[in-house]
């Protein structure tokens, strides 16, 4: 069976990558490529799928996971 594409992404930069299941989204933070890729600043909302998640969430297979800043949010 063929696996779904796990995205991750903030605004227009995103990650496609099966490695990324299995690992939570804090993990993700911690991870220095993907940190730099996205723009990373931890201080992003995050939402799989659509819904909102905390940073405990482990990701899945087909699962999109957003990082993003509320509207009127700039910088850290």
């Amino acid at each position: 069976m063929a696996s779904s594409r796990t995205t991750v992404y903030k605004g227009a930069n995103r990650i496609t990558d099966q490695t990324l299941v299995g690992r939570t989204i804090d993990n993700l933070f911690q991870d220095d490529v993907i940190v730099d890729a996205l723009g990373l600043d931890n201080h992003e909302t995050i939402r799989v799928n659509g819904e909102n998640k905390p940073k405990s969430y482990v990701i899945r297979d087909g699962d999109a996971v957003e990082f993003y800043k509320a509207s009127g949010t700039k910088g850290n």
